[in-house]
C-alpha cells in the first residue's frame, strides 16, 4: 500500500466507529418484524448445533430442539434449501466465545462482515484509481468506503439481520475484488490468488447459491477476455480453478442430504423457489421480460458502459 492511503483508511475506521455508535442500542435486540426472523433462524440453527454436537447432526440444519415430542432428527425437520456454510463460522465464534449470548456473537459476525465489505471496497478502488489518479485514489476511495457504512441497507441489513442472503455478500465481492487482482498482477502472486479463489469459491457455494451463477461468470469472462494467450489447455486450466470449488461443494452437500434420505425434498424445494413447479407461472418468459426486455434500455446502457 502507498503511504498516502493510511490517512483515508483512518477516516474510514473512524466513520464505521461511528456507524456502530449510532447501531449500538439495538444490537442486543431481536425484533418480532423487519426480517429478523433470518437472524432468529441463525441463532437456532447454531444453538441446535451447540446441543446436539455438530458432527452428530452431521451439519445438517435442523428446525425444531430435541425434545420429548421430537425425538428423532427426521421429526425435527431439516431444513436442506441451503448449505450450512453461513452457520459455520457463527457456530466456531460461538465455541471460542461460549459465555456470550448467540445472538450477540451473531450481531458481531454481522457487524465485523460489514467492516471487511468497507474495507475491501476501499482496498480494491484504492487499487483500481492508483495508477491513473494517485493523488485522488484515497480520497475517491474513502468515498466509496464512507457511502457502504452509511446507506440505510447495508446499514441495517449488515447489523440486524443474517443469514444466506446476508453472509454471500462478503465472499461475493471478495471474489470479484480477486479476479481484478488476478487480472492486473503481472508477477508470482497470480497463482496465489488463484488458490485463495478456489478455496473462497468453495465455502461461498456452501453459504448461498448466487455462488454458482457468479462461477458462471467468471469463467465467461476469462473466455471473453482471457487473462492469458488463449489455448484450449489455458481455458481449461481455468475451467477446472474456478469450477473445481463449488462441485466439490454441491457434491459434499448432495452427499450430505442423499444420506438422511432427503434428495426428493431437495428437488421439490428447487422446484418450488425457481417457480418451475408451476406450468402455468410462465416463470421463464416472466423472468426474462421483467430483467430484459422491460428494461431493455439499461441492459443496453450497461453493455456499452
Amino acid at each position: 500500500m502507498q503511504k498516502s492511503i493510511w490517512p483515508a483508511l483512518a477516516v474510514v475506521l473512524v466513520l464505521f466507529a461511528i456507524s456502530v455508535a449510532m447501531r449500538w442500542d439495538h444490537l442486543p435486540v431481536l425484533s418480532d418484524g423487519h426480517h429478523q426472523w433470518l437472524t432468529a433462524a441463525t441463532v437456532k440453527f447454531v444453538d441446535n448445533w451447540l446441543e446436539d454436537g455438530v458432527w452428530a447432526v452431521q451439519f445438517h440444519m435442523l428446525e425444531r430442539p430435541a425434545s420429548i415430542e421430537f425425538r428423532s432428527l427426521i421429526d425435527r425437520y431439516y431444513y436442506v434449501s441451503y448449505p450450512p456454510g453461513t452457520i459455520l463460522p457463527v457456530y466456531l465464534l460461538k465455541l471460542a466465545l461460549p459465555h456470550v449470548e448467540t445472538l450477540t456473537v451473531v450481531r458481531a459476525w454481522s457487524v465485523a462482515n460489514h467492516l471487511a465489505m468497507v474495507l475491501t471496497l476501499f482496498i480494491l478502488i484504492h487499487a483500481a484509481f492508483r495508477q491513473q489518479a494517485p493523488r485522488l485514489a484515497g480520497l475517491i476511495a474513502a468515498i466509496t468506503a464512507a457511502f457502504y457504512i452509511f446507506h440505510a441497507a447495508p446499514m441495517y441489513w449488515h447489523a440486524m439481520v443474517f443469514f444466506t442472503d446476508q453472509a454471500i455478500i462478503l465472499p461475493f465481492t471478495i471474489l470479484l475484488a480477486l479476479e481484478y487482482f488476478i487480472r492486473v498482477d503481472n508477477g508470482n502472486r497470480r497463482g496465489l490468488l488463484e488458490g485463495l479463489q478456489i478455496l473462497l469459491l468453495f465455502f461461498a457455494t456452501l453459504t448461498d447459491w448466487l455462488a454458482i451463477p457468479l462461477a458462471m461468470a467468471l469463467l465467461l469472462g476469462r473466455l471473453m477476455a482471457p487473462i492469458r494467450t488463449w489455448s484450449f489447455r489455458s481455458a481449461t486450466r481455468d475451467g477446472i480453478q474456478i469450477g473445481s470449488g463449488p462441485f466439490v461443494a454441491v457434491a459434499i452437500f448432495l452427499v450430505n442430504v442423499v444420506s438422511v434420505g432427503l434428495l426428493d425434498s431437495l428437488k421439490r424445494r428447487f422446484f418450488f423457489r425457481t417457480g418451475l413447479d408451476n406450468p402455468d407461472a410462465q416463470f421463464t418468459p416472466d423472468f426474462w421480460k421483467i430483467t430484459l426486455w422491460d428494461r431493455l434500455d439499461e441492459v443496453t446502457l450497461l453493455i456499452v458502459a
